[in-house]
């Protein structure tokens, strides 16, 4: 029990610092996976997704509930994670053209697939998103864009909101799956915004003694 309190009460992470490296690199079983193995381009949107949706709502929770420490102690793994998600929508988007013998980098000008009824538009809104988010996912672009550097990062949210409408227009059953992900992250991050939290219950003695 002493471990589970300081996992998630307290934050305690073992060997965060190595769990941290090891998911920094995983990247690149999804890519050898779809270079090697013949696994299905949607199997990789649908990892994809549920990672960002777990990208997303790291922050707002270690804000809004800020004595369960483990959302804060997870913050800096919201890179390494996205990154992660990142490569595999990537591949996801990349993967749906490759089939077809299409390049998604030059499909993405073709202007019969920016109609905004339809699932394409969205798919490559979130692919050209993606993209300069996993290039700019690193010290470098840190360094040389400076200030810069967190409005781009903003794309997130581009991301995000652009793959819940996409997956909804791709199968109108899968629509409830969307809307409480992304209701949850949005009401957390309007609570966040507005530094409404919820406090933990007060210790038992502390009740007594009032």
């Amino acid at each position: 029990m002493s471990f589970l309190k300081n996992l998630i009460l307290n934050g305690k992470i073992p060997y965060f610092r190595i769990i941290r490296r090891i998911v920094l690199f995983l990247w690149v079983l999804p890519v050898l996976s779809y270079i090697f193995l013949d696994i299905g381009f949607l199997k990789y949107g649908e990892l994809g997704w549920k990672l960002l949706i777990t990208v997303m709502l790291i922050r707002p929770l270690s804000d809004v509930i800020p004595d369960i420490k483990i959302f804060k102690a997870l913050v800096p793994l919201r890179k390494e994670v996205g990154i992660l998600s990142g490569v595999l929508i990537a591949i996801h988007s990349y993967g749906y053209f490759a089939i077809k013998n299409k390049n998604i980098f030059i499909e993405i000008f073709n202007s019969q697939y920016w109609n905004f009824n339809g699932i394409f538009s969205w798919g490559i809104i979130g692919f050209i998103a993606v993209i300069i988010l996993l290039i700019t996912s690193n010290n470098l672009s840190i360094h040389l864009l400076k200030n810069s550097w967190k409005k781009i990062q903003q794309l997130a949210y581009v991301l995000f909101f652009a793959s819940a409408i996409h997956i909804t227009l791709v199968n109108k059953n899968e629509m409830i799956k969307v809307i409480i992900p992304v209701s949850i992250v949005m009401i957390l991050w309007i609570m966040a915004k507005f530094r409404i939290t919820i406090p933990k219950r007060k210790p038992e003695n502390a009740e007594k003694t009032e």
